[in-house]
């Protein structure tokens, strides 16, 4: 998520809504990593044995973004090494979640089931983790692109 503004500044709306996207996602990481409390009526969708190491990336690199804005907000602007921690933060992010997409560890592997259990009846529900590997890169090389975009942009300005 682009959080500059014209002129080369870091804005503090764009940087609260990435910060407050990234808790958002380490609260749900957090949440589905530890079980669910009530399998009645919530779904766990992430395998919460996925090993520690794992789920450290994963948060972490959530994390990493979100301080990495922070820094970015009170130097008031994206410099060179911000912008190439954000490419890597994001790049290790996305390489972790595809890597476990495709070694078929990350989400439940009866996910089908417990959306039959909590929402009755019989759901299908077959998702290529192929497909959301392809999703999450294209995702990542979206959000680099426009990283580099705007740090290009903002050392070009006389």
């Amino acid at each position: 998520m682009d959080v500059d503004v014209p002129g080369g500044r870091v804005g503090l709306p764009g940087t609260v809504a990435r910060v407050a996207l990234e808790v958002a996602m380490i609260a749900l990481l957090v949440w589905q990593f530890s079980g669910v409390s009530d399998p009645g009526s919530q779904i766990q969708v992430l395998d919460p044995g996925l090993g520690l190491a794992w789920k450290v990336l994963l948060v972490g690199a959530l994390a990493a973004g979100a301080v990495t804005a922070l820094v970015a907000w009170r130097v008031g602007r994206w410099t060179s090494g911000l912008s190439v921690i954000d490419v890597l933060v994001t790049a290790t992010g996305a390489l972790v979640t595809v890597y476990l997409l495709i070694q078929d560890r990350l989400i439940v592997s009866d996910l089908s089931e417990r959306l039959s259990e909590v929402f009755g009846g019989t759901i299908d529900l077959t998702i290529s983790n192929d497909l959301l590997a392809a999703l999450v890169i294209v995702i990542a090389v979206w959000d680099i692109a426009d990283r580099l975009r705007g740090h290009r942009r903002d050392t070009t300005k006389v």
